[in-house]
């Protein structure tokens, strides 16, 4: 899947980067992170494909809910991003249709 620069989430622009190696506070190892101050979302660039697009996926909807105020727990964004990124790389013929005008 090819990862876009950026994504738009309401008013906010996100850089989206792909990092060699991602860690938290406490130095564990994180497939990706989202920082809302400085509109960046890092992926981690050691993990698989799938796993990559599932990361990307978590993170948009940390977005949205950070935008919108949804208020989704951390397990409903991984199963929303799980979901998206099995139906885009089940469907990958999708993926374009959605940014296509009518």
């Amino acid at each position: 899947m090819q990862l876009p620069e950026r994504i738009r989430v309401g008013p906010y622009e996100y850089k989206v980067s792909v990092q060699p190696n991602i860690h938290d506070r406490d130095g564990n190892r994180e497939y990706g992170n989202i920082n809302y101050l400085d509109g960046q979302i890092a992926l981690n660039g050691t993990v698989d494909e799938s796993r990559a697009v599932a990361t990307f996926w978590h993170e948009v909807f940390h977005a949205l809910d950070h935008c919108y105020s949804v208020k989704l727990s951390e397990q409903q964004t991984d199963q929303l991003g799980n979901a998206l990124a099995s139906f885009f790389l089940d469907n990958p013929e999708l993926a374009p249709a959605w940014s296509q005008p009518n």
